[in-house]
């Protein structure tokens, strides 16, 4: 899955200063985007109007000029800056190299990063509510790669990471799904920090460092950003807000929802979720009727079926509204 970025800029209470980002690059990741974009503008409330400025990280991967057009129709500013030059096989690591690049160059007070495969259904209100904390995160959805006690099969990785990093505190966080205890581990879909901290600076100069140093996560080259952004909180020791339940909903948590009534994470109704982060479950094609009944009961699953069909979305993601449907084929 190719992640993204995009910032949106805005005013605060007190004249503080808010931005958001992503990163749009040629390909399915510019329909994402634009998805992302039009859920904003549509269903942000008193965030929908605000500007957004797009990042382009790699050399050769430049947006079509439809793209360019639909950003220019709705306020999007798009940089093609070249920031990953040493990571080009992978996409993932334009978030750390993009966010450090913005936090380095910006005077707002405090930085929103998105992945463009979101879907924004109601006003996201705690994008405004950081308040005395460093930082708003999400553990990630279950455990993966995670360590949870010295004698895991993960915990030399991690402590590998804290060895290179510095990291002195072994703070805990509990994974959204499967309710595991682990070493702080989030999901990197939603950041919402301070500039002052220096987090995204960090997190990029720790990227290269163990890249540098050849430390890899096990099972997969995948979990490198994510891993090492949550080192990365526990070696500054940031003061971590949780974002409530609604808040980069992951979809996997859609697929039984029978056996998660009981859940403390479980959101009964579709409509109550703020931000979906649909990832690539939607690749399993069920499920397909009870996800259009779904979308045809209400006014904003009208409109979003109506924009996966106007960006490409469903084209480019294999078919992306049959996967939301399948979702939801336990409910």
């Amino acid at each position: 899955m190719w992640e993204g970025f995009l910032f949106l800029t805005l005013q605060l209470n007190m004249g503080a200063q808010l931005e958001i980002v992503i990163c749009t690059e040629r390909g399915s990741l510019e329909n994402t985007s634009k998805l992302l974009v039009s859920t904003l503008r549509k269903f942000a409330g008193s965030l929908k109007n605000t500007p957004i400025i797009s990042y382009q990280p790699r050399k050769g991967l430049t947006i079509s000029e439809s793209t360019k057009k639909f950003f220019d129709l709705n306020q999007v500013e798009h940089r093609a800056i070249v920031l990953n030059t040493d990571f080009v096989d992978y996409p993932l690591a334009n978030k750390p190299l993009a966010c450090a690049y913005h936090e380095q160059n910006s005077q707002a007070e405090t930085i929103l990063f998105l992945d463009s495969d979101v879907l924004i259904l109601n006003e996201p209100t705690q994008f405004l509510e950081l308040g005395d904390a460093d930082v708003m995160l999400r553990p990630v959805g279950f455990k993966n790669i995670g360590s949870s006690r010295p004698n895991d099969k993960t915990h030399y990785y991690w402590q590998k990471l804290y060895d290179l990093f510095g990291v002195k505190a072994h703070r805990m966080v509990t994974s959204l799904n499967d309710q595991q205890e682990i070493l702080e581990y989030y999901n990197t879909g939603h950041i919402l920090s301070k500039r002052s901290t220096g987090l995204f600076s960090q997190w990029a100069e720790n990227f290269r460092r163990a890249s540098a140093d050849g430390v890899e996560p096990p099972e997969s080259h995948f979990y490198l950003e994510q891993s090492i952004f949550g080192a990365t909180v526990s070696q500054l020791e940031l003061n971590v807000k949780p974002f409530k339940t609604p808040y980069n909903y992951p979809v996997h948590f859609l697929k039984n929802r029978h056996s998660l009534a009981n859940h403390p994470a479980f959101i009964a109704n579709f409509e109550d979720i703020v931000s979906l982060h649909y990832h690539k479950v939607f690749d399993q094609p069920e499920g397909k009727e009870i996800m259009q009944n779904k979308f045809s009961k209400t006014e904003i699953g009208l409109e979003i079926s109506k924009m996966l069909e106007e960006h490409g979305v469903s084209q480019s993601q294999s078919g992306i509204i049959e996967r939301i449907r399948n979702a939801f084929k336990s409910q």
